[in-house]
């Protein structure tokens, strides 16, 4: 009985005290968030989980490692980031529910924002949870992914987002000017949050 009463006394002292900041749980939420869904999206990032139609709810980003995530100045920062990915994705119309993507069981897959649709191919990587996307003018994208229940997350070199979409419109031209947020971050990658629909 002691002890439940330590443990609930030691809860209750961490709720009312002053030094324990909504800021210092949000970021450790954040942190804990994001080391569950690499878990978890690390056992469940399959084919087989690809497979249907997904619609943008966000952006992405992801570091190569912790060590480069933690020097990028952690999860607050990635954060700021993201919001950075939004703006710009807002300028050439990807906002909610704008951009899809469909992967089928027989490597074909399409893409979209607002109305018009891009079909290729796919084909993806086990061993490096990656998929390649062939475009319509033959080149060859590469998406590091993670695929968490009914969430998918594709992330790119900021290089080949551009030629990822170039063929859609002349505007998304100026998504080459997120090369320059990447730029200082060595080995983060940008891309998007997706929700099964």
């Amino acid at each position: 009985m002691k002890k439940v009463f330590s443990i609930c006394a030691f809860l209750v002292a961490c709720t009312f005290s002053q030094t324990v900041k909504a800021q210092d749980i949000k970021s450790i939420g954040n942190i804990i968030g994001n080391v569950i869904s690499s878990v978890t999206g690390d056992l469940t990032t399959t084919k087989e989980s690809l497979l249907g139609d997904w619609s943008y709810t966000q952006p992405s980003v992801q570091f190569e490692s912790d060590n480069l995530l933690t020097k990028a100045g952690g999860a607050a920062s990635a954060a700021k980031i993201e919001e950075k990915l939004a703006t710009y994705y807002k300028l050439v119309g990807i906002s909610e529910g704008t951009l899809t993507f469909s992967f089928a069981e027989d490597g074909s897959c399409s893409y979209g924002v607002g109305g018009k649709t891009i079909k290729g191919t796919y084909t993806f990587d086990a061993e490096k949870k990656t998929v390649s996307i062939k475009t319509p003018t033959g080149q060859s994208v590469t998406a590091y992914v993670t695929v968490s229940i009914n969430s998918m997350s594709l992330c790119f070199d900021s290089t080949k987002l551009l030629s990822l979409f170039n063929s859609i419109s002349s505007k998304f031209s100026s998504l080459g000017t997120i090369g320059a947020v990447t730029k200082q971050y060595e080995g983060m990658k940008v891309g998007f949050k997706f929700g099964k629909k």
